[in-house]
């Protein structure tokens, strides 16, 4: 068999032959040491895909809370703005009370400066009818002393 090695190295197909064998064998040995790299990398992206899946599932269900705490927050939202409408409503409703209230104020207090006009008037009556009866009083009360007088007077003896 050495024989047969020698014989098919002195020939140069032979030692390409031996050559090709070489090559073959470094390629499979580096391809080796690559399959265990790139398994190894593999191995750190599927260690790192469940990391990112976890993180995910995480984030997902931090947005599901999220998602309900956002639907809590527009019915209160809604809510509010029920509210809302009713105190405007409500608020219409004393603006036009307060209105006509101020309508009624101004109503009453043209009435108020009439009637007080008029009681300026009737005191200034009662007043000149105080001081009319005064005078008749006083003048009633000169009459009855001069009647007084002529009475006694007439009552006198004459002689």
């Amino acid at each position: 068999m050495l024989e047969k090695i020698k014989n098919g190295l002195g020939v140069p197909a032979g030692w390409m032959y031996f050559i090709l064998v070489v090559c073959l064998l470094y390629i499979i040995t580096q391809n080796g040491n690559k399959v265990d790299n790139l398994q190894a990398e593999i191995d750190s992206a599927v260690t790192e895909i469940s990391t990112l899946e976890t993180t995910i599932e995480a984030a997902a269900n931090e947005i599901a809370v999220r998602d309900d705490a956002i639907v809590g927050l527009n019915n209160t939202i809604a809510g509010t703005q029920s509210e809302i409408d009713m105190l405007d409503s409500m608020l219409e409703k004393l603006k036009a009370e307060s209105e006509a209230n101020y309508n009624a104020y101004a109503d009453l207090q043209t009435v108020s400066e009439a009637q007080n006009k008029d009681l300026d008037e009737v005191f200034e009556i009662l007043a000149n009818t105080k001081q009319e009866l005064s005078d008749n009083k006083q003048e009633l009360s000169d009459t009855k002393t001069l009647l007084d007088v002529c009475v006694a007077q007439a009552n006198q003896p004459t002689e």
